[in-house]
């Protein structure tokens, strides 16, 4: 559902301060009353997280009606601290909606004398990127081809001892990073 339960996610830690509080779902009435919020979205837009995932940035406006301009004032308080110490909201299932700021405008008058105010809440979520599956590997062939006289010449340890190959054990063993810069070579 994704922005469904973004938004009864932000309602629910509304709730967590004022549980009485009516909290209408994207939502603003035509005839408001005092004392309750209306949560909507705003904006949205992604972008490329990852080749993994993709980042949501979201935008939701919180409308309230309070019942005096002390109320808007206090109940600015109360949210702005509550989401700033959430950091991180959990959504129905296994994602999070990082709140990234909150800010509410000068609180205002309605057209029918209601004290109101008007909240900005930006936030991200990341998802997933759906991978197609992948063909199943159903055969599977194994060669391997080993010539040991080659492998012997190049690094002495088959045949530590035979210098057939100019080069001893000890020789390929003690041949530094130096001696090459220096233009020695084995």
């Amino acid at each position: 559902m994704g922005l469904i339960d973004e938004i009864n996610a932000i309602s629910d830690v509304i709730k967590t301060d004022f549980p009485t509080m009516k909290v209408n779902k994207q939502n603003v009435p035509d005839k408001p009353t005092k004392g309750e919020i209306c949560v909507r979205v705003q904006r949205m837009n992604s972008g490329v997280d990852t080749s993994a995932s993709y980042v949501l940035n979201r935008e939701y406006q919180i409308v309230y009606f309070g019942l005096s301009n002390v109320d808007l004032l206090t109940k600015i308080d109360v949210l702005t601290d509550r989401f700033n110490n959430a950091v991180k909201i959990p959504i129905e299932g296994t994602r999070y909606l990082t709140v990234e700021s909150l800010s509410f405008s000068q609180p205002f008058k309605t057209a029918d004398n209601l004290d109101a105010v008007i909240g900005v809440l930006v936030g991200t979520t990341r998802k997933g990127v759906v991978i197609p599956d992948a063909p199943i590997v159903q055969h599977v062939e194994i060669k391997t081809t080993a010539d040991y006289a080659q492998w012997g010449r190049l690094d002495g340890s088959l045949t530590p001892n035979d210098t057939s190959d100019d080069k001893t054990m000890a020789e390929v063993e003690s041949f530094t990073m130096r001696d090459l810069e220096n233009g020695k070579f084995l």
